[in-house]
């Protein structure tokens, strides 16, 4: 079933409230994958350009790279990763990394290499745009209430390594650009995704 645009602007509007641990000092949430409720890309989206992308950060000075959509009606970003001056650790002044879109049905993104750490006071930032999410969030076939109430839950989590647990992380959202954006302290897979 194809939703008007209306209703995906009406829908995504209910995406914009800051969603993350409301505690910091309480434990992390966590999800086994089959728990949780990955957002998908909405079928009449937009192709991205390339899948896989790398570039070459600096602890000297501040570089990213971005995953865009390219289409004859919309052209922008998908993803944008920015490491600032000074954020990263462990590497003598710069490292090669590369940022894979995990499938094209989701918003679900491999970073490498592993184990590369940021600086937590001065992190790595990842924004993902969901202007083209599919707002049937549960998949059923119908946009509905039900779909509003996993929309107001929706944020980013990371997975270590795979099959392993996914972990919750601070997320916020602006409405004016329909993106979501967290701080990364180090590298993992990280998704849009609800429980």
């Amino acid at each position: 079933m194809r939703h008007s645009g209306l209703l995906r602007c009406c829908l995504l509007a209910l995406l914009l409230v800051p969603v993350g641990c409301d505690d910091p000092a309480a434990p992390p949430e966590t999800a086994d994958e089959s728990d949780l409720i990955f957002v998908r890309v909405a079928p009449d989206a937009p192709a991205v350009t390339d899948t896989v992308v790398s570039f070459w950060a600096s602890k000297s000075e501040t570089r990213e790279v971005q995953i865009r959509y390219a289409s004859e009606g919309y052209v922008g970003k998908c993803l944008r990763f920015t490491v600032p001056a000074g954020s990263l650790q462990g590497v003598e002044d710069s490292v090669k990394i590369t940022v894979r879109l995990v499938s094209r049905e989701l918003f679900s993104f491999q970073f490498e290499p592993a184990g590369l750490k940021f600086n937590q006071n001065n992190p790595a930032r990842l924004e993902v745009r969901y202007r083209w999410a599919d707002p049937d969030l549960n998949g059923d076939g119908a946009t509905n209430q039900a779909d509003e109430i996993l929309a107001n839950r929706f944020g980013f989590w990371r997975q270590e390594r795979l099959g392993e647990k996914w972990i919750r992380v601070e997320t916020h959202r602006s409405e004016t650009e329909l993106e979501a954006t967290t701080p990364v302290a180090g590298f993992t897979r990280y998704a849009l995704a609800t429980n």
